[in-house]
């Protein structure tokens, strides 16, 4: 065979194989971000581990939101439908997990600019404040501007992505639990929902005290000794300033509340001695006097029954965090869920959290 005929053949088997890869990734599209083929048992089921903030920002684009909840994981967990209840329109949960204020106030510019956003129900983390948590490379791309060149590529090239493709055939062979409904953004942790139906509070205890030790070692805010300055969540503040400004001049409703993590992260906090930051965060947010306070200690946070794990609340927590925000005589909400933070009421909400604050044998 001479050389030419050679390195013809080469060249199409090249190609060939690069349409091959192009379409697979394609079809199987483990980004969840073209939409266009969902198959049982094959590519329905995406991993969400994978890149969930360009995963959901596309899916609320194709959703044509007016109305968003915007956070971390913990406000992932309030269904889109409990919100409907209070707000008509096409409702997107595009919270993210372990996310920070720059990926929020990007996402609300650009579904601000672009979309007939009027409400949104933003749930304000201390966690997402710390400045250990920098912008993700995906949040730096140029999708905010919408230039959608290096998604495409990411989505459709590369031995990378060809992985994570045979991984999502894999795990939907495997008939994984489904953790994300893209449609509407909502983190369904089915499969906790199952264990905790079979294993009660044993699992969930299992969960928390799996939870603090990982907060305890793990190299990110619980760790990060920058943290422990409250000045250093001052860049922070000023952005979610910026995005209560954006919000009010675009006449889009804004509900802020602080989610209710369970009491021992919170105990945790203080353990770690993260206690000033904390109540200067919370100071700070006081200033605004309109954002619903669900942390700290009260009967819900103190009770493992609302509770997946010490990080996130239940379902059933959600609709109690929006029948409060909503004012919703309907539902019965404890009367220390749910405070409004204000200039004459912080000092001492944190003096009665400080007292009961237990200490943590950490193992």
């Amino acid at each position: 065979m001479s050389f030419k005929k050679w390195s013809k053949k080469l060249i199409g088997f090249i190609f060939l194989s690069f349409a091959k890869t192009v379409l697979f990734n394609f079809i199987v599209d483990p980004y969840a971000m073209f939409n266009t083929v969902k198959i049982d048992g094959f590519n329905k089921i995406k991993n969400h581990t994978i890149n969930d903030a360009m995963s959901k920002f596309y899916n609320a684009r194709n959703s044509n939101p007016t109305i968003l909840l915007i956070g971390t994981s913990r406000t992932e967990h309030i269904h889109p439908k409990y919100l409907a209840k209070y707000e008509d329109g096409k409702i997107y949960n595009l919270a993210i997990g372990g996310s920070g204020l720059s990926t929020h106030k990007k996402n609300i510019e650009y579904f601000i600019k672009n979309y007939k956003i009027k409400t949104i129900v933003y749930g304000v983390d201390f966690f997402s404040f710390s400045p250990y948590n920098k912008p993700s490379a995906s949040s730096k791309y140029s999708r905010y501007e919408n230039y959608f060149y290096n998604d495409y590529l990411d989505s459709l090239l590369g031995f990378k992505t060809l992985r994570r493709s045979i991984r999502t055939v894999k795990e939907n062979l495997r008939n994984k639990e489904n953790k994300r409904e893209y449609d509407i953004g909502w983190a369904t942790f089915a499969n906790d929902y199952s264990h905790i139906n079979l294993l009660g509070d044993k699992y969930i205890r299992k969960n928390i005290n799996k939870i603090l030790k990982v907060f305890s070692i793990a190299k990110d805010s619980f760790n990060y000794e920058a943290f422990k300055e409250p000045q250093s969540i001052d860049k922070n503040l000023l952005q979610l300033s910026e995005i209560i400004q954006l919000c009010n001049e675009n006449k889009v409703k804004l509900h802020l509340f602080i989610p209710p993590i369970f009491s021992e992260i919170t105990d945790l906090i203080y353990h770690k001695k993260y206690d000033r930051t904390y109540k200067y965060w919370k100071k700070s947010l006081a200033q605004y006097g309109n954002i619903y306070d669900f942390s700290g200690y009260n009967s819900i946070t103190k009770d493992l029954h609302y509770y997946i794990d010490g990080s996130h609340y239940n379902k059933e927590v959600g609709k109690l965090i929006l029948a409060k925000i909503f004012n919703d005589q309907s539902i019965k909400v404890p009367d220390d869920f749910g405070i409004i933070l204000n200039k004459n009421n912080i000092d001492d909400i944190l003096k009665n959290q400080e007292k009961e604050v237990k200490i943590l044998n950490l193992q």
